[in-house]
């Protein structure tokens, strides 16, 4: 009988020790592809920002400005594969696996919104922190055709992250044409509303103040996975480490998935399991 404990607490503490190397080299490997994202924002420009984890769900030492996101979201939107993505509504996502199944997934981005303005959003991302400071980039057509890249950080709700973006665009707009506009008032702490692809900026509201990005943080975890991996159609196993709470929780331990439905889970739904799932793929490369 004493045997038998002692062969079973020999393989708990093997299990126990397997199972704390693996947490491990996740970690390294998510760490690697940290700072690959760093490097990845600074060789783009981005200069006042710091990125701490792929998701944004961990908001402790990140920090970015509307100036940088709208530099970010402009490369990331210069990348095609990217670009269409953020352009897209929804998507279908197949996953294998036990649980085998299909799941439309789509945008958190508010299109029908502004149906009633002079302007259509084209394509964008959100992002909301854990202390309530919402968070949007986009690109949008005004009713003349002009493009314009719209970067907004801490608006003090879900209703005035839209409604602080209307303004936003409408004062570009009307300064682009001549026309004096009123005193921009909006919760935003930073923006910036810059003429697309051109960059010129337009409208810029303490552009360069640093804000936690929250699920912002994806668009340079995307532009950095994208440089890594190149095969978008091998399909992945989701670990049990990849696992993360917070936005977009449709992939379950054990599923298989393409990197591209990854990428799409990512950037849509805003899902931090499938950031990363991705982080775990490129730091595998790094390390």
């Amino acid at each position: 009988m004493g045997y038998l404990k002692e062969a079973s607490y020999s393989a708990l503490d093997r299990f126990v020790a397997f199972v704390t190397a693996q947490n491990a080299k996740a970690s390294r490997r998510v760490k690697a592809f940290v700072g690959a994202m760093n490097d990845k924002a600074s060789s783009i420009g981005v200069n006042n920002s710091h990125f701490s984890d792929p998701s944004g769900f961990v908001s402790e030492n990140s920090l970015s400005t509307a100036s940088d996101i709208a530099t970010v979201f402009s490369h990331a939107m210069a990348d095609p594969k990217l670009a269409a993505i953020l352009e897209k509504n929804e998507h279908t996502m197949s996953i294998a696996g036990r649980a085998r199944r299909s799941r439309v997934i789509e945008s958190t981005i508010c299109r029908d919104l502004f149906t009633d303005s002079d302007f259509r959003i084209l394509a964008g991302k959100t992002g909301t922190s854990p202390d309530n400071a919402y968070n949007v980039a986009f690109i949008a057509r005004a009713s003349d055709n002009s493009l314009f890249l719209c970067s907004l950080l801490g608006a003090d709700s879900e209703e005035a992250r839209w409604k602080d973006s209307l303004t936003v665009l409408t004062c570009a707009y009307d300064k682009r044409r001549g026309i004096n506009t009123k005193t921009l008032d909006v919760t935003a702490k930073s923006v910036l509303v810059s003429t697309y692809p051109e960059g010129e900026v337009v409208i810029s509201k303490n552009s360069d103040s640093a804000i936690v990005p929250a699920s912002l943080t994806k668009l340079i975890a995307a532009l950095t996975a994208s440089e890594y991996l190149t095969d978008w159609d091998v399909k992945v196993r989701v670990q049990r480490n990849d696992m993360m709470k917070g936005s977009g929780n449709n992939l379950r331990y054990g599923d298989y998935v393409t990197v591209r439905d990854l990428f799409y889970d990512m950037l849509l739904p805003s899902s931090n399991t499938a950031a990363h799932v991705l982080a775990r793929l490129v730091g595998k490369k790094l390390c």
